[in-house]
């Protein structure tokens, strides 16, 4: 049953957002008054990350990869190819799971989605078995244990690793999520056991299912993000979707979570939620290429096909202030607001920053060091690699997703 809630705007604390937006949902993370990140989600059902017994069809040896037949999640009496590369995948996992001589057409094998179809072309199949939870991520393999990049503390992952070895399947693999720094040992045993035993339901089920068949359906795009701030400063969600809400409500009870994160319904038809919040603002904000600061200071964000430069200019800045104090605290403010849009534009690849000239190197280390501080509150890989010749700063954020602009 679904319960209504009336809702007041409070933007002290973290919050993560879900309404609709013309024919999707959009998700956007606020800390405090600003937001920081936005996400267009899916309404349907995704491919990706779903987990399928595929039939072996065609087999081009000219592009060493196979053609796999495979249901269509949102349609199961569908199907679809998938692309499946034998240069990438060199251990298939047949579903009688015994060795065979050599990979043919019309074998049976277990793979999971990794990338959707786009323009015209297959989704890709991977046979490197994977399920996520909130800490870790369990996938087939060999017992081995490796680390989020994020995570650089070695006393800490060398007490959490011999602590939690016992727990691992020698036949599975894992990996330590961002979200699993300092968190209890028993929370991250506690979801190791639970996808452990995932695991091997799947794997049970797969050796009794004729292909192709569906295994396992991916995590509806507003939970697999939800997983992502988990365990950080999130306090709060908000929706005025009752589906998403029950499926959020459901998911906080039973990964305990429901005790410190509350989940609202929103209901107000005089003034709906995405105005309450003024996300069209929001959009068309994130959309222009000027973005001004606070001091009055702007930065130019442009994109071209090899990456995306951006300008720092000091526009209306006080100018009674000495050159350099008004230098470095304009820069300042900027590498800060530079890092926000890249997570709210979504930008990835190679990033180039134009700041203003400073003649003092350790004010320059300084910003440098500000900068990749900054990066580091990002959920997507992002770090500031070093000044050019030329003294622009270069850095490169991993790309997960498409870019806004591209989406909206």
């Amino acid at each position: 049953m679904i319960k209504k809630v009336e809702v007041l705007v409070t933007m002290e604390g973290s919050k993560l957002l879900i309404s609709s937006y013309k024919d999707k949902y959009l998700a956007v993370y606020y800390k405090g008054d600003k937001a920081y990140d936005i996400e267009v989600l899916d309404k349907d059902v995704r491919m990706l990350d779903s987990i399928h017994i595929a039939k072996v069809g065609n087999i081009a040896d000219n592009i060493s990869a196979a053609f796999l037949d495979i249901v269509n999640p949102s349609n199961k009496d569908e199907r679809l190819k998938a692309y499946y590369s034998l240069t990438d995948n060199k251990r298939h996992i047949y579903t009688d799971f015994s060795e065979h001589e050599r990979f043919k057409q019309n074998d049976e094998i277990l793979v999971q989605i990794t990338k959707e179809a786009a323009k015209g072309k297959a989704c890709i199949a991977s046979s490197n078995i994977s399920l996520s939870g909130v800490y870790t991520v369990l996938s087939l393999g060999q017992g081995k244990v490796t680390f989020s990049s994020k995570i650089d503390d070695k006393a800490w992952k060398e007490e959490i690793k011999s602590e939690l070895i016992r727990y691992l399947d020698k036949d599975f693999n894992l990996v330590f999520r961002t979200n699993s720094y300092k968190v209890k040992n028993e929370l991250i045993q506690k979801e190791l056991l639970l996808l452990s035993e995932e695991m091997k339901r799947l794997l049970e089920k797969a050796r009794h299912t004729k292909a192709p068949a569906l295994i396992k359906l991916s995590d509806k795009e507003y939970i697999g993000l939800l997983k992502q701030y988990l365990n950080g400063e999130l306090k709060e969600i908000i929706t005025d979707i009752d589906e998403v809400f029950e499926d959020i409500s459901v998911y906080l009870k039973d990964s305990d979570k429901s005790k410190i994160l509350s989940c609202r319904l929103y209901k107000d038809e005089l003034l709906p939620l995405n105005k309450l919040y003024a996300l069209d603002s929001l959009i068309e904000g994130v959309k222009q290429r000027k973005v001004w600061l606070k001091n009055g200071a702007y930065i130019v964000i442009d994109y071209t096909e090899a990456m995306t430069v951006i300008d720092v200019n000091t526009g209306k800045t006080d100018i009674n202030k000495s050159a350099q104090e008004t230098v470095y605290c304009t820069n300042l403010e900027a590498a800060k607001e530079i890092a926000r849009q890249l997570r709210l534009r979504n930008i990835s690849g190679i990033v180039i920053i134009d700041f203003i000239d400073m003649k003092s190197k350790e004010l320059r280390d300084k910003l440098f060091n500000k900068l990749n501080k900054e990066l580091k509150e990002d959920k997507v890989r992002a770090r500031a690699i070093d000044y050019t010749a030329l003294n622009l700063v270069e850095l490169t954020r991993q790309k997960i997703k498409k870019p806004l602009y591209e989406v909206l």
